[in-house]
């Protein structure tokens, strides 16, 4: 093998162990699957999967099933994860509402009809 053979097949394994010291310390700049909410104007965000985590754990949000309906409201920091609710009476949608910033939960009932007259 020639001088110039050579010192091509060096660079080539050279910039394979520097893309391979790169991924190995900076996982970040692998692309990631994992769907992420955001605060407008904030830094804060939160994975999808961590906000179904702290749903799951939230007595209240815990007691009804979640649907596959999730979505990300950017302007007030909220992953909105839809919840069953066909057992309850007069609802017809309920949303378990975790803050992006606080981490905090709560239920959104979406419920309508009138009352029976008394």
């Amino acid at each position: 093998m020639n001088k110039k053979g050579f010192g091509v097949i060096a660079m080539i394994v050279v910039v394979l162990i520097v893309l391979g010291a790169v991924w190995y310390f900076k996982p970040s700049l692998v692309p990631s699957s994992e769907t992420y909410c955001t605060k407008n104007g904030t830094n804060s965000k939160l994975a999808l999967s961590e906000a179904k985590s702290i749903a799951a754990a939230n007595s209240e949000c815990a007691n009804l099933s979640a649907t596959n309906e999730n979505w990300c409201d950017e302007e007030r920091g909220l992953w909105r994860l839809g919840l069953n609710v066909s057992d309850v009476e007069m609802c017809f949608g309920a949303e378990c509402l975790i803050n992006v910033e606080t981490k905090q939960t709560e239920i959104l009932w979406m419920c309508g009809g009138l009352l029976p007259a008394a």
